[in-house]
């Protein structure tokens, strides 16, 4: 693809959108989102590598994904202000970060599960790889030996399955909390 064709990718409504929420759920923040959209819009005119994408979508969410992560890296190195000060930051940070990646690690073993109450255990980790970590539906439907018409129904199906998971954990958090 040529960058024409990448801006278009990148600027088609839906798209945008789809982009738009990603950097939202990488940073919590919409101001830190913007300018993660605006470093994959500068990406897309920069880099010539982005012109090999076979599937724009899910490149343009691990840039995201890489330049989300890269900048936190950033943003949570600090200066040591003594000798002492540093072993505890420095340890302080590492639990910090240890903390986080085991609760990830847990949402996403809690989410498998969940899948793999319905579904075979191949299929919810595609499932996940696809909306968790940005995969293509072209390159899972190859490994899974599917075609891709076939896994996006698949993932239609437990989309609609998990929503209303969701929508019944609500509705029962909602009525415990008002005790009707």
């Amino acid at each position: 693809m040529n960058t024409q064709e990448l801006l278009q990718v990148f600027l088609d409504k839906d798209h945008y959108k789809e982009l738009s929420v990603h950097a939202y759920m990488l940073t919590g923040n919409k101001e830190d989102a913007c300018d993660l959209l605006s470093d994959l819009l500068i990406e897309i005119y920069e880099n010539p590598k982005m012109q090999n994408a076979v599937e724009p979508m899910a490149y343009f969410k691990t840039v995201l994904r890489n330049k989300a992560y890269n900048k936190h890296k950033r943003d949570n190195r600090t200066v040591p202000l003594s000798q002492d000060n540093e072993h505890s930051e420095a340890m302080g940070q590492l639990h910090d970060e240890v903390v986080r990646d085991y609760e990830e690690r847990q949402s996403r073993l809690e989410w498998k599960e969940r899948l793999q109450s319905f579904y075979s255990p191949e299929m919810a980790e595609a499932f996940i790889r696809r909306y968790a970590d940005g995969y293509s539906t072209r390159e899972l439907a190859e490994e899974l030996g599917m075609t891709e018409n076939a896994l996006m129904q698949q993932f239609y199906r437990m989309r609609k399955r998990l929503k209303a998971m969701l929508i019944g954990m609500l509705g029962m958090i909602i009525f415990m909390m008002t005790g009707l």
